[in-house]
């Protein structure tokens, strides 16, 4: 059976937070969800996506150690010219994040719907490890923009020239051809 993605933050119902995180953790049962906070494109934020702030009630049994206070990542509604972002988002985490020592949110589950265009990812609120979300407009430390670009060239360095490309990895899209590229350069207002 297909999970319909989400469209709001009412769309985050119990079920559909289980089946998303059940991919991960089988025996997850979500039992109430509360949001804390919904925002949407417009809604004092600029963004590819819209977010809702979430508090998760796991049912008895759910194994231990799965974030209470949870992040979910959905199509903003605007359009749907941002689905190659979506796609490409929801496959680095459900195919790569695994296999990296990065600075990276833990993803508890991730769904991409090509029919739709609509996309979920489940992940830890960073913000519970004192992590900020600057805007343009605020300052922001050398130091952090230089954890950033470590960041990065781990994540470049780990596949770089890698064979896995022709393989495991050739949905991978580059800068120059992929949905991404085609969306940049093609479609994107100049």
């Amino acid at each position: 059976m297909r999970v319909q993605l989400p469209a709001s933050a009412e769309d985050l119902t119990p079920a559909l937070l289980t089946s998303l995180l059940s991919v991960r953790h089988p025996a997850v049962a979500v039992e109430a969800v509360e949001v804390l906070q919904a925002k949407s494109y417009g809604e004092e934020m600029v963004s590819t996506s819209a977010r809702a702030l979430l508090l998760l009630h796991y049912r008895a049994g759910t194994p231990r150690g799965l974030p209470s206070r949870v992040v979910v990542k959905m199509s903003r509604g605007v359009d749907t010219i941002m689905a190659p972002f979506y796609r490409k988002e929801v496959a680095f985490y459900q195919n790569i994040r695994d296999e990296l020592s990065i600075e990276a949110p833990l993803v508890l589950g991730a769904a991409y719907d090509p029919e739709s265009l609509r996309f979920a990812l489940v992940l830890e609120d960073l913000t519970t490890r004192g992590a900020r979300f600057p805007n343009v407009t605020q300052a922001v430390a050398l130091a952090d923009v230089e954890g950033l670009i470590d960041t990065q060239a781990a994540l470049h360095g780990a596949f770089w020239e890698s064979p896995r490309f022709r393989g495991d990895l050739a949905s991978v899209e580059t800068h120059l051809h992929g949905g991404v590229a085609r969306l940049m350069n093609e479609l994107a207002p100049a």
